[in-house]
């Protein structure tokens, strides 16, 4: 079995999508396939309101050069 996985991206809107194309390839058998991923994209501010409006209290650490942020909730 052989797959090959091509990635493509795009944001329409307020959405984050993330698209993959697969070729698998069986034998003489060629099957093709798609992976459709659709992620909001949200405000820091959004993100802990949804969080209070959980019951939780949150904080976020501003990102650096090893990460891009990050949430912490209990």
């Amino acid at each position: 079995v052989h797959v090959e996985r091509v990635a493509t991206t795009d944001i329409d809107g307020r959405l984050f999508l993330l698209r993959f194309d697969y070729t698998i390839r069986e034998g003489d058998r060629v099957r093709h396939t798609t992976e459709l991923h659709e992620l909001g994209l949200f405000t820091r501010d959004e993100t802990l309101q949804a969080f209070a409006a959980a019951g939780l209290t949150a904080r976020h650490e501003a990102p650096t050069e090893l990460n891009r942020g990050l949430y912490l909730a209990r």
